[in-house]
């Protein structure tokens, strides 16, 4: 009965507004994932009353020490309460009283709207990925602040929601152990990106036991071990969940879920064991890139040619030096360039929003049901708006790592051979660089003498739009992780697949938008045969130039003469530009770091 009533007092504390739509069973399972929650507050902190926690239910999961994810202010940012709730949750938040564990998120994310993944210690045109996410963290105090500047804590909570990016000297990878499986570019989009780092765990020495388990690290709270052994070391012994059940721990996806962009959703989380590294841990990276057989409206006439770009791309497969398909920055030092390359094929995209190898449960589609994105454009229109002959191939590439854009000057190159203005045989000579090496095999005339030439120096050449790319996985040793997710209630929030669907819905519909506008342009003519002659009669024009293909219908015009990429200018050797780099402004970074760390 007590209970029922703090619950009755509690609710007129909160907008029950959101209540008024429940039916007689959602309001029932409400409260009984609120009696759920309130027996295992009562667990963790048995010498508090009753109607203290249940309070704490509806107070941030922070404020009191007693992390509770499913709360239902448990996202809630300290600016969206009141200043005295928030001054006062500041002062009493001690981090170092929680427990930690290791934790791997899984997240998927646009990177149309983000400057790269990578966090950036500077402020940058848009938002990289991990900056979102670091912020994300701290707001959420999933992870201890480092703050060399000492601010008080209040002016460092509100900052976090504002504009002065002062919680940005919070941010400590090393403290938090933090590791990623990959880094992409800017425009570069994830699916399958894997991080892992320590965070605060509501779990304590009642649900974790003292054994011997390779997943699920833990570590004491570092104050706890001050007050009874009288060191301040925090200890590096992994613990376990005893029945392996996360079921008092917090929600850890739908709390940063709550405060990520729309942009940024972390799919699911799992605990892992204490070595466990994202990026090193990890056994392969598998990036997929699409692109349509007719990139341009220019090239139309003449779409790629898949299959010699096929032939090409298995010229990739084993380890090679990626020196002349790679970005080369000295500021990154490198000296190896060799990686290995498992698989590489190029293949349709069929027009289904889930292949049938890849439908689960949350799925309820037929094996005959097809989704046609582009309706019938008609026999006379152009083939680059014909869904049919404008097929979307996506190529798949899976190795143990990769070099920097390294992915987009392979395509590159692929679609010069696909253009037909480059032989199969070129990624074959590019990754020839040394003389010593074994000699690829070329295609040439049964007989002919070729001498062929090691391409030690990069030549120069454009790569590809960062836009089709996408890091689909990231694959580490089976049994590593075991995959929660949080199921919230969805009259109060929606879920990560509704709002998935919701975005893929609505690109569904621009793509129809604007497909309805190039119908619309085509009409404008009174004789749709007319327009396709000035059409043809514009690209007879154009044969003065070439048109080098970038994907996501970008494209270089080129004089008709086209210069082989072998035959172009080469950059200096990578060893030479390193040296010059360090010689001109690596000491003096190297000299300017020592200063900053004796001061």
């Amino acid at each position: 009965m007590n209970r029922q009533k703090s619950i009755s007092k509690l609710l007129m504390g909160v907008e029950v507004d959101c209540y008024q739509d429940y039916s007689k069973q959602e309001l029932i399972q409400r409260i009984r994932s609120l009696e759920s929650s309130i027996r295992s507050l009562e667990q963790s902190s048995p010498s508090k009353s009753s109607s203290q926690t249940i309070t704490q239910l509806f107070q941030k999961p922070n404020s009191s020490g007693t992390p509770d994810g499913s709360s239902i202010s448990s996202a809630i940012p300290p600016s969206k309460k009141t200043k005295n709730s928030s001054r006062s949750s500041s002062s009493s938040f001690n981090f170092k009283k929680f427990y930690t564990r290791k934790v791997a998120l899984k997240i998927s994310y646009d990177g149309y709207h983000h400057c790269g993944f990578a966090w950036q210690p500077e402020i940058t045109r848009l938002t990289t990925v991990e900056s979102e996410i670091f912020r994300a963290l701290l707001i959420s105090r999933l992870v201890e602040c480092h703050n060399p500047s000492n601010l008080s804590a209040e002016k460092l909570q509100e900052d976090l929601q504002g504009t002065q990016d002062l919680w940005r000297d919070l941010v400590n990878v090393q403290a938090w152990e933090y590791s990623r499986a990959g880094r992409t570019d800017a425009g570069v989009s994830g699916s399958g990106q894997i991080v892992s780092l320590w965070v605060r765990s509501a779990l304590n020495e009642f649900t974790i036991e003292d054994q011997i388990d390779p997943i699920n690290g833990f570590r004491r709270p570092t104050q706890q071990e001050v007050d009874q052994t009288g060191s301040s070391s925090p200890s590096s012994k992994s613990y376990t969940n005893q029945h392996n059940s996360n079921s008092g721990e917090l929600k850890y996806d739908r709390l940063l879920n709550s405060i990520l962009p729309s942009s940024i959703r972390v799919l699911g989380w799992s605990g892992v064991s204490e070595d466990f590294d994202a990026r090193f841990s990890c056994l392969s990276r598998h990036y997929k890139y699409f692109f349509q057989l007719h990139e341009s409206t220019q090239s139309s006439m003449r779409p790629l040619n898949v299959k010699k770009m096929r032939e090409a791309s298995q010229s990739l497969v084993g380890e090679h030096d990626f020196r002349n398909l790679c970005k080369l920055d000295p500021s990154k030092q490198i000296q190896n360039f060799h990686r290995t390359i498992i698989s590489a094929s190029i293949s349709p995209v069929i027009n289904r929003p889930i292949l049938a190898t890849e439908r689960n449960s949350s799925f309820k589609l037929s094996t005959e049901q097809e989704v046609t994105i582009f309706g019938d454009v008609g026999e006379d229109c152009l083939d680059c708006l014909d869904d049919e002959r404008n097929e979307i191939y996506v190529f798949d590439l899976v190795g143990t790592a990769f070099l920097y854009n390294m992915v987009r000057h392979i395509v590159s190159i692929l679609f010069l051979i696909g253009s037909e203005l480059e032989s199969p045989d070129l990624i074959s000579r590019l990754l020839y660089t040394d003389q010593t090496s074994k000699e690829p095999i070329l295609n040439h005339t049964e007989g002919e003498k070729v001498k062929i030439e090691a391409i030690e120096r990069k030549p120069k050449y454009n790569y590809s739009n960062p836009l089709p790319l996408t890091l689909h996985s990231c694959n580490y040793p089976e049994g590593t992780f075991r995959w929660q997710q949080s199921h919230g209630d969805v009259a109060l929030r929606p879920t990560v697949l509704n709002e998935m669907f919701g975005s893929w819905s609505r690109s569904r519909i621009k793509t129809m938008i604007s497909l309805n506008h190039l119908r619309s342009l085509n009409e404008t003519s009174q004789d749709i045969k007319r327009t396709e002659k000035n059409f043809r009669n514009n690209c007879e024009e154009m044969k003065i130039f070439d048109e080098v293909l970038l994907g996501a219908a970008e494209s270089r015009l080129c004089k008709k003469n086209y210069v082989k990429v072998l035959n172009r200018e080469r950059l200096e050797h990578y060893q030479i530009s390193n040296s010059k780099w360090m010689k001109r402004i690596g000491t003096r970074r190297l000299e300017n770091r020592l200063k900053s760390e004796k001061s």
